[in-house]
């Protein structure tokens, strides 16, 4: 972080910790529209299914690098 800048929890919690935001910085996962298999089968995206995706601000997300 630079001088100045707050860190992202630091600042959910100073601008009136809106339910949103709040659930993104606990790590509560993500929607994400799953439909690459629909895209290759030319089908229409209302067969799409959602599925959780980790949230990369979660304390349960993975911060080792495996090289």
């Amino acid at each position: 972080m630079g001088p100045g800048l707050r860190p992202p929890r630091r600042l959910a919690r100073t601008a009136a910790q809106p339910p949103r935001l709040r659930a993104l910085l606990s790590g509560v996962p993500l929607p994400a529209k799953a439909n690459l298999l629909l895209r290759w089968a030319r089908k229409a995206d209302r067969h799409a299914i959602y599925v959780p995706l980790t949230s990369p601000l979660g304390a349960d997300f993975p911060r080792e690098v495996i090289r």
